[in-house]
Formats: structure tokens, sequence, C-alpha cells
């Protein structure tokens, strides 16, 4: 982030990231209107000091997909699962972390490999989960994938997490 390449991207060009970027400032900084928020590399040059923002980003396969193509390879990430899942990997990353908010990307009932989880509430692009963890509860809103094309960084990511966070006191 400190030199605003992903690769060899911009981060206001890098679908991923940007929204990343974005999303977690908006949330940090009082669920703010959007268009108030920075670019992704304003963002980034204080990112992960006292002036800025930070966040965790967990991949729920740590198998690498080596394929060019940006879809996501279930078939490997159930591999991963199936190996991994019975020892808790991404639960025990959770405990450490220990977030205040959960946003996951179009895990819908992966969720379930991660942890117990109660359903809550969902809109159209928004589904929000209490996933237990050890008898600990995290919020959990499942949204898009923040790689997903065809999708608007405003109207279907920012408004509908910030609307579930403010109609639920997140």
């Amino acid at each position: 982030y400190k030199t605003n390449y992903i690769g060899d991207l911009h981060v206001n060009k890098h679908i991923t990231h940007r929204r990343l970027l974005k999303i977690a400032y908006g949330l940090i900084n009082g669920c703010q209107n959007y268009e108030s928020i920075p670019d992704a590399d304003v963002i980034a040059k204080d990112f992960g000091t006292d002036n800025g923002i930070s966040f965790a980003f967990m991949n729920i396969s740590k198998f690498s997909n080596e394929f060019d193509d940006f879809k996501s390879d279930w078939n490997l990430i159930n591999n991963f699962i199936d190996l991994f899942c019975d020892n808790k990997f991404s639960a025990k990353q959770i405990e450490t972390v220990n977030p205040d908010l959960i946003i996951s990307m179009n895990l819908e009932n992966k969720i379930d490999t991660i942890g117990s989880n109660d359903f809550v509430d969902c809109s159209s692009s928004v589904a929000y989960r209490k996933l237990t963890i050890n008898q600990k509860t995290y919020n959990l809103l499942d949204t898009y994938h923040f790689a997903a094309i065809g999708k608007y960084d405003h109207s279907d990511f920012y408004d509908p997490i910030v609307s579930m966070c403010k109609k639920h006191n997140l």
C-alpha cells in the first residue's frame, strides 16, 4: 500500500484493494458519505499508522490460485477446507485478531467451516450473521467478493454495508 501499487496495478485501479481501503476507511470514520471518502492512494499513505486506518485481510484458503483466471477456484478452496478446517485454522486466526466486524466476501455456506453462525438479517447484497467461535461471538457481514466485476463500489458494496451496520448498531 505504501508504494500505491499492488503488483503492477495502481491501488486506485485495483478493484479489490481500492474497495478494501475505501470501505474500511468509511466504516472506521463514522460511516460517512461515500463521496467524502478519499481515494485509495490517499488512504494508503497513512495505512497502518497512528493517523491512519488498519484492518486484517484473510483468505479462507491458504492455497495459492496459480491460474491467470480471477474466478474462485472452488476445488482448490474446498480441498483446503477439507484438509485444515478440522484444525479450525481460520477460526484461530479470527480469535487472534479479535475483530469488531468481519466482512466476508461471498462465503455463504463456507462460513459454517469457521464456526457456528446464526442468520440475523439480509438485504439484496449483504447477509448479517453472528459467528460464534469458542463461545465468542463476532458480527459478520457477507457480501459480494470485492473483486466482483460489474458491481459498483458505492451502491453494491459501501451503501448496503453501511445500512446494515447502522440498522444493527454495528
